[in-house]
């Protein structure tokens, strides 16, 4: 799912906590809103980790597991929804028991996508191996020109040598040729049946994670021997936003730099040296950052590695265009990389490349936000951490099978990509009633204590399935909840459309605020978002209302839709879909119910730090 692009990016990690007697499990319900989880979304907070269910369009159910920041920050305020929370009290024993087993199915179904993944790509290189050019992607490999050469490169080449001997790196090639050549590619169908949420125990070969580890180490030396230099457009230099220009580092600064990039060049020549399989990737993005932060210290400019690649979703120029605020938010960019900046230059010696993978993430996306602005053009975003990923082409050249191996072959990992496909969404399924995103929290959450029914009720307080009756409504879910479990307090967390009404409101008449705030022509908190429908009032904060509301969100549902009929030919339908989805969510405020809330694309830095401050606030209170 999107997230904010802006978003300093969290690493998993688990956090040890002072002995306790008592625990809390936070059960979340998050009411609705357009878009996915329609009907509502159920989550549990342990610690400042959220564990939730999303379904993707590989028809895979996956566990999600992020910090409570990040959660947040999608559906409170992106998405504009109320989070409902019970604090269920628990003992420090039972807390670690739920934590524990649901990190265990975590990793669990993570290791299968894993296996997943590598069986595509094994049957992605037999694949190659029978087509006519016989050519492999590889990421990271695009950052290297074939004409250009450094000399950085090669004063790199010479030290490798200098430590393990003249003749090293060649002989490293061909030894690595070699193993290439001698590799034993024959796949063993799978057995599926031994596939399962409590287990990841495959047996078969991975044809890809040999091969591909190999032939990265290759080009990796191949690289260095020949002394390549960055190629161009891969790589860009960070504008500086206070001072109008292209960013020039402090003396101090290019101190720091020149010690990072001589850590570098340690580390790369260990890394050649090392035992691990998959160092000729570490290498290729090793390499490419060497070079670049080399560029910067020649020109005396900030550049970085351009880190897209081929995955991303775009957020479309009508958004950009729509932005209010285009200066602020530069502004708020450059803020961010401002201080991953002052982290990496302050910290430099102890958590180094983390803090420059940071830097580097932060710098691409403030580029990438001040580009499309500039230029009015969709913005590249991924909801990850970016790590560079150009790819570039090799031609193949090693010793093949014989084509009636590679086709035997190509036919096992094909079966078997399939096989664990099905079989994965078999044992990961989603169903709207048996099993969606609530009532598979109580699955997960009843499987720590062996789905016992006394168990349950000893640590918990009461017993709760995702098969019980209207369990699969995500609030009447929160409900039993609270009749069940040892809930010893109950919060609300206000959306951030709410959040800032009730602020305002605080500060001025009350009446006032909230008539310009009804709706979305006088709104000064709300900006239209071109993702979401046409629509009027705001229903959300009121029921008497909402009925009379709802009618004329409707009829401006239906407006929307005859319009998108003699749009068709210009947006293929966008517009039609539009308003078809506003006229469909219109059509419960009739009723006093009210699913639509409105959406927000971006924030400013300043509102989204208060807002994410206050949340976390209301969420550790005690009552």
């Amino acid at each position: 799912m999107k997230k904010f692009f802006l978003m300093v990016l969290f690493f998993f990690s688990f956090q040890i906590f002072p002995d306790s007697n008592e625990r809390f499990i936070e059960y979340l319900y998050i009411n609705a809103n357009t878009g996915d989880s329609s009907g509502g979304h159920s989550a549990l907070k342990i610690g400042d980790l959220v564990y939730h269910l999303q379904y993707y369009p590989d028809e895979i159910f996956r566990i999600e597991r992020e910090y409570w920041d990040g959660f947040y920050y999608l559906y409170g305020i992106q998405e504009n929804r109320t989070t409902f929370v019970h604090k269920i009290q628990v003992s420090q024993a039972t807390w670690e028991k739920v934590r524990n087993r649901l990190n265990v199915a975590f990793l669990i179904q993570t290791k299968h996508l894993d296996i997943l993944q590598s069986l595509k790509s094994t049957k992605d290189i037999f694949e190659v191996f029978l087509s006519k050019e016989k050519k492999l992607k590889l990421k990271g490999l695009g950052y290297f020109s074939k004409s250009q050469k450094s000399p950085k490169l090669v004063e790199l080449y010479n030290q490798v040598e200098t430590i393990y001997g003249i003749g090293y790196i060649n002989s490293l090639i061909s030894n690595l040729k070699k193993q290439m050549n001698n590799l034993e590619y024959t796949q063993i169908p799978i057995d599926e049946t031994k596939i399962s949420k409590e287990n990841y125990n495959y047996q078969g070969n991975f044809a890809s994670d040999t091969y591909l580890n190999i032939l990265y180490k290759i080009q990796a030396l191949e690289i260095l021997k020949e002394g390549r230099g960055l190629a161009s457009q891969t790589y860009f230099p960070v504008y500086d936003d206070l001072n109008k220009a292209d960013y020039k580092p402090s003396q101090t600064e290019r101190e720091l730099l020149v010690r990072f990039q001589t850590n570098l060049q340690k580390n790369l020549t260990r890394l050649i040296h090392s035992k691990r399989e998959d160092w000729g990737y570490a290498m290729l993005i090793g390499m490419a950052r060497f070079l670049v932060i080399n560029k910067s210290l020649e020109e005396n400019k900030l550049y970085f590695l351009d880190c897209f690649g081929n995955s991303y979703f775009l957020i479309k120029k009508k958004v950009i265009s729509n932005l209010k605020h285009h200066k602020k938010l530069k502004h708020d960019s450059y803020r961010l990389f401002e201080e991953a900046k002052s982290l990496f230059f302050s910290d430099l010696g102890t958590n180094f490349e983390l803090d420059y993978q940071l830097l580097e993430d932060v710098a691409n996306r403030y580029e990438e936000l001040r580009n499309g602005i500039n230029k009015f053009i969709p913005v590249r975003s991924i909801s990850g951490k970016l790590i560079p990923q150009k790819t570039g082409v090799v031609s193949l050249f090693h010793k093949f099978p014989s084509r009636d191996k590679i086709e035997a072959n190509l036919k096992i990992a094909k079966e078997n990509e399939t096989k664990y496909q099905k079989k994965l969404q078999e044992i990961y399924d989603y169903h709207l009633i048996n099993n969606n995103c609530t009532t598979e929290v109580f699955t997960y959450l009843n499987s720590a204590f062996h789905f016992s029914q006394k168990e349950s009720e000893k640590r918990l307080g009461g017993f709760i399935q995702g098969n019980d009756l209207f369990v699969f409504v995500p609030f009447y879910a929160y409900y039993k909840v609270g009749k069940s479990y040892n809930v010893k307090s109950s919060k609300e967390i206000l959306s951030v459309r709410r959040k800032m009404v009730k602020k305002f409101a605080e500060k001025g008449n009350e009446f006032w605020v909230k008539l310009r705030e009804s709706n979305t022509i006088t709104s000064k908190i709300y900006q239209f978002n071109p993702d979401d429908s046409w629509f009027v009032f705001f229903t959300d904060d009121t029921i008497i209302f909402r009925p009379f509301m709802g009618f004329v969100n409707l009829l401006v549902g239906v407006t929307e839709t005859g319009y998108g009929i003699f749009q068709l030919p210009l947006d293929k339908g966008d517009r039609l879909l539009k308003g078809l989805k506003g006229t469909f969510f219109s059509l419960p405020e009739l009723a006093f119910f009210n699913i639509r809330k409105g959406t927000f694309s971006i924030l400013d830095k300043d509102k989204l730090e208060w807002l994410q401050k206050e949340a976390k606030e209301e969420l550790n209170r005690s009552d």
